[in-house]
């Protein structure tokens, strides 16, 4: 089961890595002038990093990580509703 849930969140966040990249390419220089863009790379990041070691123990790095792709998650989430 969790197995399933760390793969599920690992596709979204890859399909959306993927987006962004092809964003990059298709917009150029225009996309690296919204400040959203960082956000949205930065949490998908963190993300990564806090769910790829996928067993139970996270240790004091993991945490630190989780909590940057949280704070990260929430700024895009109000960038988002502000528009």
């Amino acid at each position: 089961m969790k197995l399933n849930i760390v793969a599920s969140f690992s596709l979204l966040v890859n399909v959306n890595v993927f987006k962004s990249v092809f964003s990059f390419f298709f917009k150029g220089a225009s996309y690296l002038k919204q400040p959203s863009n960082y956000f949205e790379l930065t949490g998908y990041i963190s993300t990564m990093m806090y769910i790829l070691p996928s067993y139970d123990c996270k240790t004091g790095w993991q945490l630190q990580v989780g909590a940057i792709a949280m704070f990260f998650g929430w700024m895009n989430v109000t960038l988002y509703l502000r528009k």
